[in-house]
């Protein structure tokens, strides 16, 4: 399956700066379809494999999604007993 990721993600996960990926959608020497949005000016590249249907992504967000339902929890008690104590 492909998807669209931004221009500044492709970079980092290519290992080149935004700036030189940027030069190198405008000299149309990418490696991958790209387009850019003309009302934004978003840059969107075509990457192959991605996507939520991936299980394995989709483990990895549902992980990260209830550690951050965790850490906002534990915060929340953390403040509850402060207000209690104060």
């Amino acid at each position: 399956m492909r998807s669209r990721i931004k221009l500044s993600e492709w970079a980092k996960r290519n290992g080149v700066s935004y700036k030189t990926a940027h030069r190198m959608f405008k000299k149309d020497q990418l490696p991958v379809p790209a387009t850019q949005h003309p009302d934004t000016g978003t840059i969107l590249v075509m990457v192959e494999g991605e996507g939520p249907e991936s299980p394995t992504d989709l483990k990895a967000l549902l992980s990260q999604i209830a550690k951050s339902q965790q850490d906002i929890l534990w915060r929340l008690r953390r403040i509850e007993t402060h207000l209690e104590i104060a």
